[in-house]
This record gives C-alpha cells, sequence and structure tokens, in this order.
C-alpha cells in the first residue's frame, strides 16, 4: 500500500491538471445527433478520457460514444469500476467559475462542476488503475474502468453497453460518500397535468435529478 500511496502522491499535480482539463468539458446532455447520442459535449468528455487512458497503455474500447471502458490487462474482466463523465447543469449560486476547478491547497479542496460527481471518481480510478499497472503489481484477474455519459439524465448509456459488451460479474461505482452506499433516496418522476381558467406559471429546478433551489 505504501508503493501506491507514494505513487499516487508523485502523480497528484497530474491528477489535477487532468481533472481541470475534464471540468472545463460542459458535458451537459445536448441535443442528440448522429454519432453523438447525448449530444458533442458528453462524447467529447469520454473522447478525453479515453485519449489518456490509451496514452497509459490500457486497451480502449469506444461503445458509440454512449460509453466506453479501458482494460488494464489482458486478462478476463473480472471487476469494473463504473463511473461517469456527464454532469448536470450549472444552475444558479456559483461564487466561482464552475467549469474552471479550483484547487485550494491548504485544504486539498477542488471545486468545480463534476469535481465530485463523478469526474473526480473516474479520474481517481483512471490513476489507480495506472499506478496498479505501472508499479507491476501482480493481478491474477483483469479489471476495466467504464465510462459512461448519460448517468444524470436516466443511465441509457449503460444501458446500451449492456446490450453491446457483457459487464464483468463485479461492478462498483465510486459516485457517492466514502467508503460504502449500499442505498440512496428514492427518485419519483412524475408528471402532473390539469386545466386552469387563469393564466398560471410553476417553474422549480432545472432539470429532473436535481433538488429544486
Amino acid at each position: 500500500m505504501s508503493k501506491i500511496r507514494d505513487y499516487l502522491e508523485a502523480h497528484k499535480q497530474e491528477m489535477i491538471d487532468f481533472l481541470a482539463e475534464l471540468v472545463a468539458i460542459p458535458s451537459v446532455q445536448g441535443e442528440a445527433e448522429e454519432g453523438f447520442p447525448f449530444g458533442r459535449m458528453p462524447a467529447k468528455a469520454l473522447e478525453t478520457m479515453l485519449k489518456k487512458c490509451g496514452e497509459f497503455g490500457f486497451t480502449v474500447d469506444n461503445v458509440e460514444n454512449y460509453a466506453g471502458s479501458a482494460d488494464i490487462n489482458s486478462l478476463p474482466a473480472e471487476l469494473a469500476v463504473l463511473t461517469h463523465l456527464d454532469v448536470v447543469p450549472v444552475g444558479t449560486g456559483w461564487t466561482t467559475e464552475p467549469y474552471v476547478l479550483r484547487h485550494e491547497p491548504d485544504t486539498d479542496k477542488l471545486v468545480g462542476r463534476g469535481a465530485i460527481d463523478d469526474k473526480g471518481p473516474a479520474v481517481a480510478a483512471l490513476f489507480a488503475a495506472r499506478a496498479v499497472k505501472e508499479l507491476g503489481l501482480p493481478l491474477k484477474k483483469g479489471i476495466r474502468l467504464i465510462f459512461g455519459t448519460n448517468e444524470e439524465n436516466g443511465s441509457a448509456d449503460l444501458a446500451y453497453y449492456r446490450e453491446k459488451r457483457e459487464l464483468p460479474p463485479m461492478v462498483f461505482t465510486p459516485d457517492g460518500e466514502y467508503p460504502v452506499i449500499n442505498a440512496e433516496k428514492g427518485m419519483l418522476r412524475v408528471y402532473f397535468s390539469t386545466e386552469w381558467s387563469l393564466p398560471v406559471e410553476i417553474k422549480a429546478g432545472t432539470v429532473i435529478n436535481a433538488v429544486p433551489s
């Protein structure tokens, strides 16, 4: 473990710089186009991540810009780390530029849209896998990193990925509080309609999966 800690500490600034590159991509769901099922920005984030994985010597696979993966060795993948690169819209209340990562060295805080959910964990998983690979740590089984692009809007990315690729038997997602969540709050997507005799407008929130301010 000390080898891994030392390795990650030595690559700390590189991790922050790459996270900043991902945060700068406003990967909010956009209009679907041919070859870009969730718009161009989520696809750009996926392209950026897979390019970096390739530079680290991983075998990458882009599943039609729905999702992508990177295998860290040639063994059959028995474990997958599932993250996502799409984000919700910025919204209001920011005191800094949301797509510019702010690093507070005294506290080690990283502030930016997606830094916690889920680009930061994606970068952490990538560099953890890189550490295992470059340190030559022995593995008996394969590990796959999977990167989605539609988690914030229904996970159609994962549904499509599962149609085209088989998931490893063990999968976990670093998208929540450390170390483990086995249940989250429920989400009920319900629509109401009625007729009014007077003009009425009700507005709350920016997307269906965000709590209104």
